[in-house]
């Protein structure tokens, strides 16, 4: 009887499970000769939360069969949302200094982004090596009110993310790293983020022997391209004029557009290019330094995008009075010096183009 009734136990959780890979599990079960076997059933459920994450359980409980397999031929669904992808810097030379710590040393990170992301309502999806998918889904239809509370709650969740890595003793003690230092002396850990907002397929992806739940669209390419871009302007934190507009407007102050860049393949309009304002937000400067150094900032960004790179340059560099290790700013310097000081026949005023059909 006893037995039977543990296996009666466990097909009820089994049920469940398929119906949401997320729910409670209840530990509280009396010790007796089923005891192990349910334990162990209950730790089984316990591992396969943590390996799909909230995102991809919620995929793949639309993917399995009332038999418990699973189908990846069906259909993916629509959904609205903020992605955000994330790099570790340096992370091919940080492999080859620390060797087998370098596993401990992503997953310390990890913690920290994949943390934040779930206390802010999103959900980390993928993890490729030295990079991380997050996600916030949006309700359908939008509803802006909504929509501006889930992006300011984003943004500040990336804020506390940088601030809690910059503040990790774990990840400065690897970085310390003898090895680390000797090849790339005075290195700090850093990452960085580019945040968009769009639609998304997500589904199952993949087959009988492998299968992944993920996010595929154009938009979810256009944050990993952001993230790229974060490398070039020298700053942690980079996102969209889609993002930026349905910030609040207190939090849309704060914002600062770095540049102005020409992007291709917006849907319904595949082969046009049209111009998209880039932001960043200034977390770790004084108020009175920021309105100062902004101000000089974007004067200087208004020439260079007309053209005369002449006055660019010069108000740039009282820029780095106000401010001297700001990142755009030395960014756009180095791009004028590399082109002479003067913009390039049929100038369009803007040194970026990305594709939102291109993959990273």
């Amino acid at each position: 009887r006893l037995f039977f009734r543990a296996i009666e136990r466990m097909t009820t959780l089994t049920k469940k499970l398929r119906r949401n890979p997320l729910m409670c599990l209840d530990s509280n079960v009396k010790r007796n000769e089923t005891w192990t076997l349910e334990c162990a059933f209950g730790k089984l459920g316990s591992l396969l939360q943590v390996g799909l994450g909230e995102a991809g359980a919620e995929i793949l409980s639309h993917n399995l069969t009332a038999q418990g397999a699973v189908n990846p031929m069906i259909p993916g669904q629509r959904m609205h949302g903020v992605f955000s992808f994330c790099d570790i810097r340096n992370f091919t030379d940080i492999t080859e200094c620390l060797k087998e710590l370098v596993m401990p040393f992503v997953n310390v990170a990890a913690e920290i982004v994949h943390s934040v992301t779930a206390e802010a309502g999103g959900a980390p999806n993928k993890n490729v090596g030295d990079a991380f998918l997050l996600v916030w889904k949006l309700p359908d239809p939008v509803l802006p009110p909504h929509e501006t509370a889930v992006c300011d709650t984003v943004l500040q969740a990336h804020i506390q993310m940088l601030k809690e890595l910059a503040s990790s003793a774990q990840l400065s003690t690897l970085m310390q790293h003898p090895v680390i230092q000797e090849r790339m002396p005075g290195v700090q850990f850093s990452m960085g983020f580019g945040i968009h907002v769009g639609w998304a397929i997500e589904g199952a992806l993949g087959s009988v022997k492998k299968v992944d739940a993920t996010y595929l669209s154009p938009h979810v390419n256009f944050a990993t391209q952001l993230e790229g871009l974060t490398k070039r302007y020298r700053v942690k934190l980079l996102y969209s004029d889609e993002f930026h507009r349905r910030l609040s407007p207190s939090v849309q102050m704060r914002s600062r557009q770095i540049d102005e860049i020409d992007v291709k393949g917006h849907p319904g309009s595949p082969t046009e290019v049209s111009k998209m304002p880039l932001y960043t937000y200034d977390y770790n400067v004084d108020d009175r330094v920021f309105a100062e150094a902004r101000a000089s900032f974007d004067e200087g960004l208004r020439a260079f995008t007309a053209g005369d790179w002449g006055h660019a340059e010069r108000v740039w560099k009282r820029t780095l009075e106000f401010w001297p290790e700001d990142g755009p700013t030395r960014s756009h310097l180095a791009f004028v010096s590399d082109h002479g000081r003067r913009p390039p026949p049929g100038w369009s005023g803007s040194r970026e183009r990305l594709d939102l059909q291109q993959r990273k």
